[in-house]
């Protein structure tokens, strides 16, 4: 899969050295490998918006890369920060299914995640299938049996105005009141 790397620039500077990006999204490619994908660069554009943060909530940033993109190509976007509306610290990178992939940070780690979830994959402590059962893990969760059941990161917040988390909260979606829309099911 060809992909082309988005280049924030402000003042005539990049939010990140090229050749770092590039040097990294190679590594990446060779964790990808491994799973029998094969990502190969088609460009490296640059591109000027908002002094390089974008806010997770805007949703006109990630529309506005993809007209960028030629059909068939992976955006990865990188910007220096992504801030928050509701989140008490800035995004490290978001994703979506067939979408595009942003990172607000130069991390191996954090490309390849936010690249799994490009290609389809959740979280573990995802819930939108329901909470995870481990007779019925092809059905529940995260729908990946390899993966044991995770009841989602200690301390996080919703994504809501809703405040903390209840330490009593057994997965995402409960903790986020069924941000997808359906609630957990036992």
């Amino acid at each position: 899969m060809r992909y082309r790397i988005h280049l924030c620039t402000r003042n005539g500077r990049d939010a990140y050295p090229a050749p770092d990006v590039r040097a990294l999204m190679e590594r990446v490619a060779g964790t990808y490998v491994l799973a029998g994908i094969n990502l190969e660069i088609e460009s490296l554009v640059r591109f000027d918006y908002e002094g390089c943060q974008p806010f997770y909530e805007d949703r006109a940033f990630p529309q506005f890369s993809l007209q960028q993109t030629p059909r068939g190509v992976i955006p990865v976007v990188f910007v220096s920060r992504i801030p928050s509306l509701v989140a008490p610290f800035p995004i490290g990178g978001y994703a979506s299914f067939g979408g595009i992939s942003v990172n607000g940070q130069l991390h191996d780690l954090i490309i390849t995640h936010e690249l799994g979830h490009f290609f389809g994959l959740a979280h573990t402590h995802d819930c939108f299938y329901g909470r995870e059962q481990l007779d019925r893990c092809e059905e529940t969760g995260d729908l990946l049996c390899d993966t044991p059941p995770d009841r989602g990161p200690a301390g996080a917040t919703t994504t809501s105005t809703a405040g903390p988390l209840p330490p009593t909260a057994s997965c995402a979606c409960e903790r986020a009141g069924g941000t997808s829309g359906r609630p957990c099911s036992s």
